[in-house]
């Protein structure tokens, strides 16, 4: 049994409809890759910080008004010239809100007017303050 034949060529459409197909998958693909990619963190971004200080006798308050990416155990609270005043008091992540007072006894005894806090989380110096009283 003979077919019969066309008299158009039926193949081209078979081939333009396959290359649609793989670009548009491709396309899809690009896509999907690109948003995963563009979401995510690539770069660890330092930890932000923005605080309050209050002073008192031979103390310091310090707050946090806001916070990004810090965590008590790796804040360090030190004196200009090196001394170390401790750690953040607490653990986990610090929220805006969180509290810390600092003394003479933390600091080694040297607290007075004119010197230097730094606050430093992760090895990055977020902030200093110059005592007034």
């Amino acid at each position: 049994m003979r077919l019969p034949r066309s008299s158009r060529d039926d193949r081209g459409v078979s081939v333009v409809i396959g290359t649609v197909l793989l670009i548009g998958m491709v396309t899809m693909s690009m896509a999907v890759l690109g948003a995963t990619v563009l979401s995510t963190d690539l770069v660890d971004s330092p930890p932000r910080a923005e605080f309050v200080y209050e002073e008192g006798s031979g103390t310091v308050t310090i707050g946090l008004t806001e916070v990004q990416r810090l965590t008590a155990g790796e804040t360090e609270i030190k004196l200009q010239d090196g001394g170390s005043c401790g750690t953040w008091d607490g653990s986990g992540d610090l929220e805006e809100g969180d509290v810390t007072t600092v003394d003479k006894i933390d600091c080694g005894e040297s607290l007075d007017k004119g010197d230097v806090l730094q606050v430093i989380g992760s090895e990055t110096l977020l902030d200093t303050y110059e005592l007034r009283e």
